[in-house]
């Protein structure tokens, strides 16, 4: 028997909708609900709510896998410079036998992979408290209660409640609302809040801005209440899309680094022609090839500037120590050379350098004797944390 046309083949009992396949967002609200196997008055059930955390996961952004600690300080010596001074201490140890220049060398080698090294394991340390403390809790209908409980913790099909000033806890179809206003700059740069309607009609095709109807994970409420099905979890929100894309690009080396890549090829390729000439030259005039190698070995070597990495990397870390002051996290000493590297930054102003506010900073009064008749003059301006205003950049200061 064929089906009329327009209606929907419901899920088999115990069959949940795929939901990064469905376009929620252009389906009614009662039919969202019945596709996820959910009854809105009464929220999922406990043993439901676990059956579904088991299949899909934790409510969280998948984390890079950790880079062990040993790994991490061996990562300091992959640097094609300090590549060349290691080699460079091996064959003056070998070909002089003297430990003066080879010690020098590890010293300082060892020297710049403890700097970073020490500087990343800070940075991982302050991220990682970071993460503890800014955990978000939601307000869940479970067994027809409204409960509070870590975002974590939802499943495609739990309702949650929002209001102003709470954070979306994950992706979900508006079930009801009454002047909800989301501020969605995280996912779409609109800085100005996006009026919100669960009985809105969307098309399937509409861009995320254009999705009246539906709420997104870290987005912020700002005004009115809603009520919500949450349709997809961690990984499979959009913001979840996003954090996958970051995750999937490769680092490209900073201007230093290339630089330095650059001036450690160089210095090699003169450090071998010096070499040759010298063998050369000194077989040609009869001298002993032992000799011959020892010397050339020994200016080789004293053509590679053993004191840069250690030059550079004490630099980068008292940039570090700045932006640290400044309350920065800097996780690896790299990204502050490309910090300074950069000269210009294309971005929204309203929203993303400012909050969108106005705020009056200073008043004064003229005129007559009487209130009434005096003159108030006020200045305004963008309503930044005071740090914001204290610690600005010398250049950007009128």
């Amino acid at each position: 028997m064929s089906e009329p046309h327009g209606a929907t083949r419901l899920p088999e009992a115990g069959h949940l909708i795929d939901p990064d396949r469905t376009p929620w967002h252009a389906l009614p609200a009662g039919e969202v609900a019945v596709l996820l196997q959910a009854a809105p008055e009464e929220g999922l059930s406990t043993g439901e709510a676990s059956r579904r955390l088991d299949r899909h996961g934790p409510n969280r952004l998948r984390e890079a896998a950790r880079e062990p600690r040993w790994r991490a300080f061996l990562r300091q010596f992959q640097d094609l410079m300090i590549v060349i001074l290691l080699a460079a201490a091996v064959v003056s140890l070998v070909i002089s036998r003297e430990w003066e220049t080879p010690l020098a060398i590890a010293v300082v080698v060892l020297l710049n992979a403890t700097i970073g090294f020490v500087q990343e394991s800070r940075a991982e340390a302050s991220l990682e408290a970071l993460r503890k403390m800014t955990s978000t809790v939601a307000t869940v209908r479970r067994d027809g209660t409204l409960t509070r409980l870590d975002a974590t913790g939802l499943v495609p099909g739990d309702v949650v409640v929002v209001e102003a000033g709470d954070r979306v806890p994950a992706d979900g179809r508006l079930l009801s609302s009454a002047s909800l206003e989301v501020r969605e700059s995280e996912l779409t740069g609109e800085a100005q809040p996006v009026a919100k309607s669960a009985t809105g009609r969307v098309e399937e095709g509409a861009a995320l801005a254009d999705r009246a109807n539906a709420l997104f994970m870290n987005t912020s409420v700002t005004r009115g209440r809603g009520e919500m099905i949450v349709t997809a979890t961690g990984m499979a929100t959009e913001t979840g899309r996003i954090a996958g894309l970051l995750a999937s690009a490769k680092p490209a080396p900073t201007p230093l680094q290339r630089q330095i890549s650059t001036l450690s090829r160089t210095l090699a390729l003169i450090s071998a022609v010096v070499v040759a000439v010298v063998v050369v030259l000194g077989l040609v005039r009869g001298q002993e090839f032992g000799v011959l190698f020892v010397t050339a070995v020994s200016l080789a070597v004293a053509a590679i500037p053993e004191g840069l990495p250690a030059v550079v990397a004490f630099t980068l870390a008292m940039g570090t120590e700045r932006l640290a002051r400044r309350g920065a996290i800097v996780k690896r000493l790299s990204s502050v050379e490309t910090l300074g590297s950069t000269s210009q930054i294309c971005t929204d102003k309203t929203g993303t350098l400012t909050l969108n506010q106005m705020t009056a900073r200073r008043s004064s009064s003229r005129g007559g004797a009487s209130p009434s008749r005096a003159t108030v003059t006020l200045w305004t301006g963008a309503s930044a944390p005071p740090t914001a205003a204290r610690h600005r950049p010398p250049w950007t200061r009128r």
